[in-house]
């Protein structure tokens, strides 16, 4: 799998994500619930992509040619990135804590499947691999739930 995020679209998440840097809010401490959403059924769901997931994790890193196509975007003229966001995400090793199910365990509507903690500018920027890689492979939908932790 390639871990250049180039895969994904994230440039949501990572505007986000800058405006944490610049606010200086990026090293609060979030907390991610994935649920398993309520279905019609109300049927235990195996759950799949956690491995997935964390390998994805493991070895996702922000290459040079990622942080240039970075630096080129431009709004009303003017760069969307700073340099030294850019150089923080060059230089970016994730350091979050994860708690989840293992691999194909059955689980009901409305249980935490996975919760990973960690500072909120890594949370946000994983996010959407987050849900998109076990969504897929469960066959499932899920929910995300956010909390600062104190």
């Amino acid at each position: 799998m390639d871990t250049s995020l180039s895969d994904f679209e994230n440039l949501k998440n990572l505007k986000a994500a800058f405006s944490f840097w610049t606010d200086g809010s990026y090293a609060e401490i979030l907390q991610l619930e994935l649920i398993l959403s309520n279905s019609v059924d109300k049927k235990m769901q195996k759950v799949y992509g956690i491995d997935s997931f964390c390998k994805y994790f493991s070895t996702l890193k922000f290459v040079p040619e990622y942080i240039h196509q970075l630096a080129s975007l431009k709004e009303d003229g003017k760069s969307v990135f700073n340099e030294s966001f850019l150089n923080y995400l060059q230089r970016l090793r994730f350091s979050f804590d994860l708690k989840a199910v293992s691999e194909a365990d059955a689980v009901l509507p409305g249980q935490t499947v996975l919760a990973i903690s960690g500072p909120k500018i890594e949370l946000k920027i994983i996010e959407n691999a987050l849900i998109a890689i076990i969504s897929a492979e469960s066959e499932a939908n899920f929910e995300l739930k956010a909390s600062l932790l104190p």
